[in-house]
């Protein structure tokens, strides 16, 4: 434990993404992790090896790979990393919550998005005029 009242190890990391994990209703498969995980992040695709080592405590990932997880899971990449005990870093909503307490978390959005860039022409289109038409039903 740090000076600052926050636990980095590489355990304390493991404790966290799993409580994550299952509050999210996702499996500790390294193999589904990783295959989570791949479709958000840009870069070369992390193994289920590399995730099996999230889980079980024996490597803390990148803190560009902590944003993504945090995105994810719907946390703040601080607390997932650093384990700050602040709890209002933590998104304990959960999937009953209305549209409403969804579009204000910042991290939700921000997956959002990223998810969205990960799509091809086509199917960003697709995405595009659903939100026109739901918009338009808005409307009325």
């Amino acid at each position: 434990m740090s000076s600052l009242g926050v636990v980095s190890s590489p355990i304390a990391f493991s404790q966290r993404l799993s409580q994550l994990l299952l509050s999210n209703n996702f499996s500790l498969s390294p193999t589904k992790l990783a295959r989570k995980f791949n479709l958000r992040w840009r870069g070369t695709p992390v193994t289920p090896n590399a995730a099996r080592k999230w889980i079980l405590g024996e490597s803390i990932p990148t803190l560009d790979k902590i944003d993504v997880l945090a995105n994810l899971l719907g946390t703040n990449s601080q607390w997932l990393r650093w384990g700050d005990k602040n709890p209002n870093q933590i998104n304990t909503m959960g999937r009953t919550e209305s549209i409403h307490t969804i579009a204000l978390e910042p991290n939700l959005e921000k997956s959002l998005i990223q998810d969205f860039r990960l799509l091809n022409t086509a199917n960003q289109r697709v995405i595009f005029n659903l939100i026109e038409i739901m918009l338009h039903e808005q409307k009325k």
